[in-house]
């Protein structure tokens, strides 16, 4: 992250300056701003890795869907890192977030057991920290999350 920071400052050092390089302030600002948030992200990401880990050593079993959930929270960071490269595909990150978190919550009816709701808990806010960090404010990631459960919860 630090080294992301240090490449977004050297790169409005070079556009400010240069008007033909101005264009590429903007995309600039979007990496500033998410910088916080992808790194956010990726703690929150490694904290489901270790919330899995518990539910290893426990011999819990889990669910498909949370396996499920955690394969598209993977797939997010990882669509987010091209977009941050190529500026492309924003919204896949996004969709996967949002299943990803909608999957998981769906769980919290099914499962009930203190390991299972602690990873779901990480997932959820993996998911939001991710949408933020495709340029969403706090109450719209937030609000994208609970309407992802609620749509799942209502499936057939």
């Amino acid at each position: 992250m630090r080294g992301l920071r240090e490449e977004v400052d050297v790169g409005r050092w070079t556009a400010r300056p240069a008007p033909l390089r101005r264009r590429a302030l903007g995309h600039l600002e979007l990496y500033a701003a998410g910088a916080d948030q992808i790194e956010l992200a990726a703690l929150n990401v490694r904290g489901v890795a270790r919330a899995a880990l518990n539910l290893v050593e426990r011999a819990i079993i889990p669910p498909r869907p949370l396996l499920e959930a955690i394969y598209d929270l993977a797939r997010a960071m990882e669509v987010l890192g091209r977009y941050l490269e190529a500026s492309e595909r924003l919204e896949d990150a996004r969709r996967f977030a949002i299943e990803a978190a909608g999957a998981a919550t769906a769980l919290l009816e099914e499962r009930n057991d203190l390991a299972t709701s602690e990873f779901i808990s990480m997932i959820r806010s993996a998911a939001v920290d991710i949408l933020r960090g495709t340029g969403m404010d706090r109450p719209e990631a937030l609000g994208a999350v609970e309407e992802a459960a609620s749509y799942i919860r209502e499936r057939p």
